[in-house]
């Protein structure tokens, strides 16, 4: 079921990759990293050229005020991504900038979440990591006074259910 889903998020993901002007290099680089395309034994420059693209990727998306919807739908593959292949140093970056662009565009956070419901629990995840690592209980509370409503109306029940358990997860 996960690996029809990947496929599916993928398809939307690469098929909106023009609306977030992701090359095809790009879409390339995003596969690599979650299918180790490329991975041919101990070739340390090889394995720094994928981490160099990975990271070149990550700052793209993340330099700009606001992402559109293909780019957000790029940042939540990548969050996606980062914790399927336990990448530490992405994972923490992530949970320090997820919160401030779900703040940014919550309506465009929500929908590329709800059209591919695969990425929730990473991104839901990345959410309670940052409150874990750069915040505390009150912004966490207050994160969700706030929100609760907008991710409910947003996912609907089950998926909406799924996100907020995990963001109160201690």
């Amino acid at each position: 079921m996960v690996v029809v889903w990947i496929v599916g998020g993928l398809s939307v993901v690469c098929a909106d990759s023009a609306n977030g002007r992701l090359t095809e290099n790009e879409a390339y680089v995003l596969l690599d990293q979650l299918f180790d395309l490329s991975v041919t034994g101990n070739d340390r420059s090889a394995q720094l050229q994928r981490y160099k693209q990975w990271a070149n990727l990550h700052v793209k998306l993340t330099r700009g005020n606001k992402l559109s919807n293909g780019q957000m739908k790029v940042y939540l593959f990548m969050v996606f991504v980062a914790e399927q292949k336990a990448k530490i140093d992405s994972l923490e970056e992530m949970a320090k900038e997820i919160v401030p662009i779900f703040k940014k565009q919550p309506t465009v956070f929500l929908g590329v979440l709800k059209e591919t419901p695969f990425l929730l629990p990473a991104a839901c995840d990345r959410m309670n990591m940052h409150f874990e690592l750069y915040g505390n209980a009150r912004d966490k509370q207050k994160f969700l006074e706030d929100n609760q409503a907008a991710i409910t109306d947003a996912l609907g029940g089950k998926r909406s259910a799924e996100c907020l358990a995990k963001l109160r997860e201690p």
